[in-house]
């Protein structure tokens, strides 16, 4: 696997040294040693997914200022350290299965470092990322043949940092890890003060990702995922929330910043979202709505400025998993127009143009 020229490093897990090596012409596979090394010189798939690894990396990196690199660094650290032992093999095993292994997780990572530096607004942000590995603290009985139980768990998450000097940048950049950290916290707990912890990952395979929608004046938009598979679980789960930032005032985007107070807008947002829900079909069927289980989860979405986007079209009221139905019937969101929903707005707030 390669990275930077010169740098090597042992990775301890009884799996021997995973080296890595800038190109395949310094890659010797006649020193291949470790059961890695050799999927890697024994699949042509796996090699040329390597090559573009490095070079993809190389290219980012050159990208990324100074001041960031270091933790760039480490990111990409901490993604080898955790392929190296998720694909470790614990008994002999073809090497075309520890292959099979690596294979989709370098071409996962080759096409998160494409998207590792971008601009938006004028902004340029650079994606930081880190890998947890907590150990299980629970025992299962997986199916045969279906799944194992590894051991341990694993979380990788990212999530973006502006390239803007000044407190109000400095603030969003605080804001948006805090608020990844809160994502990958199986607890959820906002205010943690330790930063990340391996003990998230016990039990589960997850990503969480944050990315910029958008900077509009003083707003800053950004989508974090929750994709998520607990050891053992019958099936995997996501979650969704978008995280609003003012950057002039340093705070997260209240409610009362886009609606005007005292206006009747609620009333109205659910009329439209009533609407909205019934006219969609899913899986060819018209959804059918418990209407009090849907008054509920409308009234608690819609009070939530994490379920909202911006765009030119309008507000869109998004909707969690369970919010306003079931999980097999998950409803499309629901845009309202800035024309419909003037009456309502803030008079310091300005739509998006």
């Amino acid at each position: 696997m390669t990275i930077e020229t010169g740098m090597r490093w042992g990775l301890v897990a009884g799996i021997g040294c995973f080296c890595l090596h800038v190109r395949a012409a310094s890659f010797d596979c006649k020193l291949a040693k470790t059961p890695q090394e050799k999927a890697i010189c024994g699949s042509p798939a796996l090699s040329a997914a390597d090559e573009r690894l490095a070079a993809v990396y190389k290219a980012q990196l050159a990208a990324v200022p100074a001041v960031m690199q270091g933790t760039f660094r480490e990111g990409q650290r901490q993604f080898l350290q955790a392929l190296a032992l998720g694909c470790a093999a614990d008994k002999p095993q073809p090497l075309a299965t520890l292959a099979a292994c690596m294979q989709p997780q370098v071409e996962a990572r080759i096409a998160a470092l494409k998207g590792s530096v971008s601009r938006r607004g004028g902004t340029v942000f650079v994606t930081e990322a880190v890998t947890l590995l907590g150990k299980d603290t629970n025992s299962y009985h997986a199916v045969e043949g279906q799944e194992s139980n590894p051991g341990f768990g694993t979380v990788t998450a990212s999530w973006p940092q502006a390239v803007a000097s000044g407190p109000q940048w400095a603030a969003w950049n605080a804001a948006i890890t805090r608020e990844t950290q809160r994502m990958a916290d199986p607890e959820g707990d906002k205010d943690n003060p330790t930063g990340w912890v391996d003990g998230w990952a016990s039990d589960q395979e997850a990503t969480v990702a944050a990315s910029v929608e958008q900077v509009h004046g003083d707003l800053v938009s950004s989508l974090i995922s929750d994709e998520f598979m607990g050891h053992g679980a019958a099936h995997p789960g996501e979650s969704y929330e978008r995280f609003h930032w003012l950057l002039r005032k340093g705070r997260e985007l209240a409610v009362s910043d886009v609606f005007a107070e005292g206006a009747a807008w609620k009333p109205f947002v659910t009329r439209k979202c009533r609407a909205g829900l019934h006219a969609q079909a899913i899986n060819g069927q018209d959804i059918t709505y418990d209407d009090q289980e849907m008054s509920r989860g409308l009234a608690e979405t819609i009070a939530t400025t994490h379920n909202w986007s911006f765009s030119r079209r309008g507000l869109t009221i998004n909707f969690p998993e369970y919010a306003v139905a079931p999980r097999v019937s998950q409803p499309e969101p629901v845009t309202i127009s800035w024309m419909d929903l003037k009456p309502y707005l803030s008079p310091g707030f300005t739509p998006p143009q």
